[in-house]
This record gives structure tokens, sequence and C-alpha cells, in this order.
């Protein structure tokens, strides 16, 4: 399997526990990857530990982005008559 990414946890602390902060996330060249703000490690049985890296990126160009409505919802005021509770 070709190496990607590698997780670097900090050695353990003085009550034996691995803290989350200081852990480093190494590219496949061997340096550090900035801006890392979370890392979600999973695993199922049988299986390898899969990775998942959130980290601040910072683009050249702007990049054009498009949106689905899931589901469109009305917009109303406070007083209005559609948010009056229907009798049991």
């Amino acid at each position: 399997m070709k190496q990607v990414i590698r997780v670097v946890p900090p050695p353990p602390g003085a009550d034996g526990v691995t803290r989350a902060q200081g852990t480093q996330i190494l590219g496949a060249d061997g340096q550090p990857i900035e801006g890392v703000t979370r890392v979600e490690l999973s695993a199922e049985p049988g299986d390898c530990w899969r990775a998942v890296i959130y980290c601040v990126v910072q683009a050249d160009e702007m990049i054009g982005l498009a949106a689905d409505v899931v589901q469109p919802i009305e917009v109303t005021t406070l007083d209005s008559k559609t948010r009056e509770w229907m009798p049991i």
C-alpha cells in the first residue's frame, strides 16, 4: 500500500496517556502538513486504520462553488399566522 500521509502522535505523558495535542500529520515527502484543525481515526475489524483530516487551506484563485437546496423552507416572522399551533 502506498503511503500518502502519516499520523505521528506525541509521546505519552507521565500518566501514560497520549494526548491529541501535538500530533503531527506528515505528507508523503515527510514534511508536516500545516493548518490541520481536526483528525478523526477509525477502523473496522480486519481492516486498516483510516483518517479523516480537516485543515484550513489557502486558495491562490477563488474557487467556484455550487450549492443544492435540499429542503426549501418558508421564511416567516414571529407573528406570522403560519406559526400558530393547531388545536388537538
